[in-house]
């Protein structure tokens, strides 16, 4: 009687196991879409608000916005944090900076705290009692994400260029050059 050896079947059984635990977890890791229908821009006194705790010579923040759609009363602010005079790493006008997430149950108050380990390390405003998991917090990043490592000028150019009866740019300008 021959004897068949199980270790090729085993070997194949190993394999198609490996390989669909794989196509499963790749799935899994996927880019989710993000809701930003319910993104509003920050004004001016909030963003100098949460400025004033800033750790000194981090950058200034920009792009600013914030998300409280379906959040349970609760505000996220999250801005770009852009240094243009970083020194020999001097972040150029379109490089992407980190992104900042704070959080505020009265968007009045000026009292603010830090959701990510950006904001908890770039400022000194108190730790949130949750991260960037909580409903609001990951879609105000997203609301940022979209204008990331762009000036003022190109985002206004941009949006310009929506408008149908817009004039096109001179020339071979694009919206990225501003």
């Amino acid at each position: 009687m021959r004897r068949v050896s199980r270790a090729p079947r085993a070997k194949a059984l190993a394999v198609v196991l490996v390989v669909s635990v794989s196509g499963f977890t790749l799935a899994a890791c996927g880019n989710p879409e993000t809701e930003v229908d319910g993104c509003t821009g920050t004004s001016p006194e909030v963003v100098a608000a949460i400025s004033t705790k800033l750790n000194s010579n981090v950058g200034k923040l920009r792009n600013t916005h914030q998300f409280a759609k379906g959040t349970g009363g609760i505000t996220f602010i999250t801005a770009e944090l852009h240094d243009p005079e970083k020194g020999q790493e001097r972040d150029q006008r379109h490089d992407k900076g980190d992104l900042l997430t704070w959080s505020t149950d009265d968007i009045k108050s000026g009292q603010f705290k830090s959701v990510d380990e950006h904001a908890r390390t770039e400022s000194s405003w108190p730790g949130a009692p949750f991260d960037v998991r909580k409903q609001g917090a990951y879609e105000s990043r997203a609301c940022t994400d979209i204008s990331r490592g762009k000036t003022r000028a190109q985002i206004k150019c941009e949006q310009d260029q929506l408008d149908a009866n817009a004039p096109a740019l001179p020339g071979n300008k694009d919206c990225a050059d501003l």
